[in-house]
């Protein structure tokens, strides 16, 4: 019972966030072993990255970025097991938002291979098998697209460039 109400659950999902009109494959490719550092935004200050293993869901490196003071980022990976794992992963997240002001992202905010923003605040999107939400973290709000387009630039390099 439990397996068909989770179906019907990622079917109301699917429908909701337009699921047939995403991009048919990943732009960036499967990435396996990734680690988030300093150098997945080298204008801003890496303070903290930690690794979270929650079961049902697959391995989450959490980092804290600050520009300073007041200027944080919260920027979350998780590293699935193949692209499809990752868009259904994507609908789960955004199904944990309460907020109706969560939108497909368009324009530049439109990183990744699907991407949704809620205002300039925060950004999630898929990249392969890899997703990730970049928010705001600290007392000043600042804009995501412009970290959220870095990370997702650096995540298509090729370890070592």
């Amino acid at each position: 019972m439990n397996a068909k109400r989770n179906a019907e659950r990622l079917e109301r999902l699917k429908a909701r966030y337009d699921w047939d009109r995403w991009p048919g494959g990943p732009t960036g490719g499967e990435l396996r072993g990734v680690r988030v550092g300093a150098d997945l935004l080298p204008e801003w200050r890496l303070e903290h990255v930690d690794e979270v293993r929650a079961e049902g869901r697959p391995p989450l490196q959490h980092a804290l970025f600050t520009r300073d003071r007041d200027a944080a980022l919260s920027v979350e990976v998780w590293e699935c097991d193949s692209t499809v794992a990752a868009r259904v992963l994507l609908l789960e997240l955004l199904d944990e938002f309460e907020s109706p002001l969560v939108v497909r992202a368009t324009g530049a905010a439109a990183v990744g291979d699907v991407a949704f923003v809620h205002g300039e605040h925060m950004a999630l999107f898929a990249h392969g098998n890899l997703v990730v939400r970049v928010g705001n973290a600290g007392r000043e709000l600042v804009a995501v697209d412009g970290p959220a387009r870095e990370i997702a630039a650096r995540l298509a390099r090729p370890a070592g460039n």
